[in-house]
């Protein structure tokens, strides 16, 4: 770890080894985060989705819906989601409004810097993944801002695990998306998914190099998205030190990006 720049070591040595015990140094005092009320994170998330409309908008198209809210509700549980995605993905144009919306977390800003009971159960209600995990949390949801969230939470979840079941299923029409309509968590998490299976496979389809978009790495965004993809996220996650690379690595340095691949098509 860090020096720390209030000792000297060796100008203290003499006065250790005297016998009486040396005093602890005194902790920093913490300021304690204040907490937030249920009311409170009801209005700033109300705040927050002031803004939401335009990112949102991917998911109203998916469900023809006026609002962001009542797509949400639809496409929590839909059936026949896959359908309504690759419909809609068939104008290419409408992929980045798909991953503006399933990528949009602003949410979390509501309780950045709170704690206490309504903080806590705001990020559990983030991490569950339906209503069957929501009994200890159900208290929270009776405030309307937050049950907006939850439910597009969940939407969010089941529309990113439809676009990885097209991924199998028609990677023309997802090869036209990245190639015609880039979108770069589109592409991170494509990446993620597609190294994923054909590794677990046992090959490298395409061995097209991984190509970091600008201003997007293979972050945890990215990776969230992935693991909602594809079960084969976990393994590669669990497996990328011991995996060779997919392309040339000059002898002496280090690429830990060089593991990852995508089908040449993505490309122009």
């Amino acid at each position: 770890m860090w020096d720390d720049p209030r000792h000297d070591y060796e100008d203290e040595a003499e006065e250790l080894i005297v016998s009486r015990p040396a005093a602890r140094p005194k902790r920093a005092s913490r300021t304690k985060a204040p907490a937030i009320s249920p009311e409170g994170l009801a209005e700033k998330l109300e705040a927050l989705a002031a803004g939401w409309d335009a990112p949102l908008a991917g998911l109203a198209e998916i469900a023809q819906a006026g609002s962001w809210h009542d797509a949400a509700v639809a496409l929590r549980n839909a059936v026949g989601l896959d359908a309504a995605v690759a419909g809609l993905l068939r104008r290419i144009e409408a992929w980045p409004a798909v991953w503006d919306a399933v990528g949009l977390e602003e949410y979390r800003a509501a309780v950045d810097g709170f704690h206490g009971p309504a903080a806590n159960a705001f990020r559990a209600v983030l991490a569950v993944t339906g209503t069957d995990s929501m009994s200890k949390h159900a208290w929270l949801l009776k405030f309307g801002p937050v049950r907006d969230v939850f439910n597009l939470r969940l939407a969010q979840r089941a529309v990113v695990a439809a676009l990885g079941r097209l991924m199998a299923t028609h990677p023309a029409l997802v090869a036209a998306c990245h190639r015609r309509a880039f979108h770069p968590l589109g592409y991170a998490a494509g990446v993620a998914v597609h190294t994923a299976r054909t590794r677990r496979a046992g090959g490298i389809e395409g061995r097209t190099p991984y190509r970091l978009p600008a201003g997007r790495p293979l972050d945890a965004l990215a990776w969230a998205c992935a693991h909602l993809m594809t079960p084969e996220a976990a393994w590669l996650l669990a497996n990328l030190d011991s995996l060779p690379p997919a392309r040339p690595v000059p002898e002496g340095e280090e690429d830990p990006l060089a593991v990852f691949a995508c089908p040449a098509d993505w490309h122009s």
